[in-house]
């Protein structure tokens, strides 16, 4: 895993990732999925955190409009509409908060077994191009937007299974289809 810009609050320290599928990346922050469903992210400078999502099940209806249907049926021009919804539960462990008035050092603080749900709607714009045979390559952007997100007891969840990270209303996808 590399990232690239600047890194002055540690938002490229990506090397060690590993099991990548999915990645979410801010001003301050790089926010990572890996394969087993856990979030790994990188860290103000200075600051320690662990949030870890639960794999979790969700769900998405939607339609879509080919407009190339009564032309070439190798090729696809879509746009479609999805609407999401997800209920996870989640641990942000291993924080660590600075106390200097009672002496050095810091106490360390959990949030586990935080439970959430998200309901969301996507606009996805997309294309299929068959290359060879029973090949064919695909991307997509979407554009989602929160409809209702109910947060845990004492915190906002950052990663919403199926949306992806929270403050993130764009994304790309990049699909390759095999038809048998």
């Amino acid at each position: 895993m590399v990232a690239a810009g600047e890194n002055h609050d540690g938002q490229c320290n990506v090397q060690s990732w590993h099991d990548i599928v999915a990645v979410a990346a801010g001003t301050y922050h790089t926010v990572g999925l890996r394969t087993d469903g856990t979030v790994v992210s990188t860290e103000y400078i200075g600051k320690n955190y662990k949030y870890k999502t639960s794999p979790t099940l969700f769900a998405k209806v939607g339609v879509d409009y080919n407009f190339l249907y009564n032309s070439n049926p190798a090729y696809k021009a879509l746009l479609g509409v999805r609407f999401g919804y997800s209920s996870f539960k989640y641990d942000i462990t291993d924080i660590s908060i600075p106390n200097d008035y009672w002496g050095s050092g810091s106490q360390p603080v959990e949030m586990a077994q935080q439970k959430a749900s998200a309901l969301w709607g996507e606009v996805v714009a997309g294309l299929q191009v068959h290359i060879y045979r029973g090949l064919s390559l695909g991307w997509s952007l979407r554009y989602k937007f929160r409809m209702h997100v109910s947060d845990g007891s004492s915190s906002q969840p950052w990663f919403l299974p199926g949306f992806g990270a929270r403050n993130a209303p764009f994304s790309a996808t990049f699909t390759v289809f095999y038809d048998i």
